[in-house]
């Protein structure tokens, strides 16, 4: 059985740790974008090739105008409220799907995924990517971006704080894991994907941190980064326990025929 770590990110848009959640969106859909508040114009339709798949989810009570706008309206409308130099205006999350699958049933198990945060009111924004670097022919992964506030008749309404419970991100990483693990059987593939940590596992190993696209680049370049070196590092580390763990494991096996050696010898006497 071949097992795979399921890999996600949580993240917010604005606040504390910046960014622009049109150029987050326009980067996500491989399209252009403007943020009327700076004027500024994210173009990324040369990214369009990578996303295979891209849809926007609602609550069932979303009403239908708010269902028709466009992206770049959606997001106008969602953040117009947001007035504060300090504002969060999405929640974002990026998850990794098991290549075994073929993209479209990549994309189902996305869509039933995904059903649980408009379960709970919020507004969906997904994409689904695939792999563009050659070293890494497993990357494929969807970019998510979740409206903040409760939906209402006029619009969007206060910010739902009880969607800031971090248990949702535990809950979305395990029912994303089985659905995903019940098809790989189903199919009949020998993987499977694991979501817990390693010590929840009981596996002595440390856990690479997440290269980005930048980083990568760089690394094919031949350039090393502070991060590639870290999880070299790692890897290295990873490494010796998993030797140490195997000659361990045949010391005891050793211990073990010989007792059983012993065992034999005197049940012959």
């Amino acid at each position: 059985m071949k097992k795979k770590d399921l890999s996600t990110r949580f993240g917010i848009i604005g606040g504390k740790s910046g960014g622009d959640p049109y150029d987050r969106a326009a980067y996500d859909w491989g399209v252009t974008l403007s943020n009327p508040h700076t004027g500024r114009k994210y173009n990324y339709n040369r990214k369009r090739e990578r996303v295979f798949h891209s849809n926007i989810f609602y609550p069932k009570h979303t009403p239908a105008w708010i269902r028709e706008l466009s992206l770049q309206h959606l997001i106008d409308e969602a953040i117009k409220l947001d007035v504060r130099k300090d504002a969060q205006y999405l929640r974002r999350l990026r998850f990794s799907h098991p290549s075994e699958l073929r993209m479209e049933e990549q994309v189902i198990q996305v869509q039933d995924a995904l059903e649980m945060f408009t379960l709970l009111g919020m507004v969906v924004i997904a994409a689904c990517h695939r792999p563009i670097a050659e070293n890494n022919p497993e990357n494929y992964h969807t970019h998510v971006l979740l409206l903040m506030r409760d939906v209402v008749d006029d619009g969007f309404g206060k910010k739902n704080r009880s969607w800031n419970d971090r248990r949702l991100a535990v809950q979305f990483r395990k029912k994303w894991t089985e659905q995903c693990n019940r098809l790989l059987s189903e199919k009949g593939l020998a993987t499977k994907i694991e979501y817990r940590k390693f010590e929840d596992r009981g596996e002595d190993k440390e856990p690479k941190i997440f290269m980005s696209k930048g980083d990568l680049a760089k690394e094919k370049q031949g350039i090393k980064t502070e991060r590639g070196e870290y999880n070299r590092e790692v890897e290295r580390r990873n490494d010796k326990r998993a030797l140490l763990e195997k000659q361990k494991e045949q010391y005891r096996q050793r211990e073990r025929n010989h007792e059983g050696f012993l065992g034999e010898r005197q049940r012959e006497r």
